[in-house]
C-alpha cells in the first residue's frame, strides 16, 4: 500500500474505505479526515519516504511494536517529540488535538491496511 498525499477525491473515497465513525451522531469519523489533512501538511514528508528513521506509514511491520504501544503513547510522542521526530513545538501552526488527529488517523490507517 502506497500512501500519498491525497487529493479531495481522494478523501472521499478512503471515508468509504474505513467508515470512523462518531458514536454520537453516526457520521463519518471527522476526526479521522481532519488528521488525513494534517498529516499530508506535517507528517507525510518524513513517514511517506522515511526520513530521519520515521516508520514508513505502508510499511506495517515497523509500526507493529508501536501499535502495541497504544494510541495514548503514539500521541505522547508525537506532542513531545521521540528520536528524531519534532516536538509539537516544530509545527507551531497546529495544536495538540491537531496533532492527535493526525496520530488517530495513522493507527486507522495502519489498523485498516491489508495484510501482505
Amino acid at each position: 500500500m502506497k500512501i500519498k498525499v491525497f487529493t479531495p477525491l481522494a478523501t472521499v473515497l478512503l471515508l468509504g474505505m474505513f467508515q470512523c465513525v462518531n458514536a454520537d451522531s453516526g457520521k463519518p469519523g471527522v476526526k479521522t479526515l481532519h488528521g488525513m489533512r494534517i498529516y499530508n501538511k506535517a507528517c507525510a514528508s518524513c513517514h511517506q519516504s522515511g526520513k530521519h528513521g520515521a516508520p514508513k506509514l505502508d510499511d506495517i511491520w515497523s509500526w507493529k511494536k508501536r501499535l502495541f504501544q497504544g494510541e495514548e503513547v503514539l500521541d505522547h510522542h508525537a506532542l513531545a517529540g521521540h528520536i528524531k521526530n519534532p516536538k509539537i513545538k516544530g509545527h507551531s501552526e497546529y495544536s495538540e488535538q491537531d496533532i492527535i488527529d493526525a496520530v488517530h488517523f495513522m493507527v486507522v490507517m495502519l489498523r485498516d491496511a491489508p495484510a501482505n
